[in-house]
């Protein structure tokens, strides 16, 4: 017979013995819960989570740093000041405020007419005369009489 034909020959598989013994095959079993693990402590929210920043604290708006005023600036101001404290006092703050403002402008402006070497007595004048009016419930002659003793006293420098 040719070697194509022959019959197979029967192969024994050895048995297992205890050796060789199978593993039954038995699906693994999934608990219905799941098992708790130790707790971690868990953060409730981001922001307990994230350290907390440091507050910002929100500077004031600064002030232009007033320039130190000169010896005639200061008495400009001195002289329209004389005699006008109690009067200054009965305001309000409002009016004390823009009050000491224009003041303030009137000086510059003095300053300025007496730095050019121009001495308008009459133009000084009439700029305090105006800064004064400011005072709430002054007599006009005060006014006048106060505001030409003050440009006075300021031709003077």
């Amino acid at each position: 017979m040719p070697d194509e034909l022959k019959p197979l020959a029967r192969v024994e598989t050895p048995t297992p013995g205890p050796e060789m013994t199978p593993a039954p095959e038995q699906p693994e079993e999934i608990p219905e819960t799941i098992p708790e693990t130790p707790a971690m402590p868990v953060k409730e929210t981001a922001a307990e989570a994230a350290p907390l920043p440091t507050p910002v604290q929100i500077a004031p708006p600064r002030r232009p740093i007033p320039h130190p005023k000169d010896e005639e600036t200061l008495k400009i101001e001195n002289i329209l000041e004389e005699d006008l404290a109690d009067l200054y006092k009965q305001m309000s703050p409002e009016k004390q405020k823009a009050f000491a403002e224009r003041g303030e402008t009137v000086t510059r402006r003095i300053k300025e007419m007496l730095m050019k070497g121009v001495r308008h007595a009459k133009k000084i004048l009439e700029m305090i005369i105006e800064w004064l009016k400011m005072i709430p419930g002054v007599n006009k002659f005060f006014l006048e009489q106060e505001a030409k003793i003050k440009a006075d006293k300021i031709m003077k420098l």
